[in-house]
């Protein structure tokens, strides 16, 4: 499975209605989230994608600095955490928690089993889009 569980490409794939940029900003500025997103009514945000084997999220400190403060600016963000076929989302105002609790401390937005066919799609457009 890829770095990223493949969440890049299923995001993309079950929510067509959005478009989407994928972020590479590795060499000029660290932290920036993976995708960003745009549904109808300019409802926008970024996700940060996570493949992960137990409960901790490996995330580097320049991504929990630019979420934090993404976040405290009044953006949209969120991190999407594959565990095996688990999905939680955590929103970017607890990547702190996240990065010291993992997913047993930090409060999860939404989060479904089964895999990304059994993962309620509607919800987490809501999510996204709060």
């Amino acid at each position: 499975m890829k770095r990223d569980g493949d969440l890049r490409s299923i995001f993309r794939q079950r929510l067509p209605q959005a478009q989407w940029s994928s972020i590479e900003t590795g060499a000029t500025q660290g932290g920036v989230p993976d995708s960003e997103y745009c549904f109808d009514g300019g409802r926008q945000g970024w996700l940060e994608f996570k493949n992960v084997q137990g409960w901790r999220v490996n995330l580097r400190p320049a991504q929990v600095s630019w979420i934090s403060r993404r976040s405290r600016l009044g953006g949209n963000v969120f991190i999407a955490a594959r565990r095996n076929d688990d999905l939680f989302m955590v929103h970017g105002d607890h990547v702190e928690r996240l990065r010291d609790d993992g997913l047993q401390g930090a409060p999860w937005a939404v989060q479904f089993t089964g895999g990304p066919a059994r993962w309620d799609w509607s919800r987490i457009e809501r999510a996204l889009t709060i």
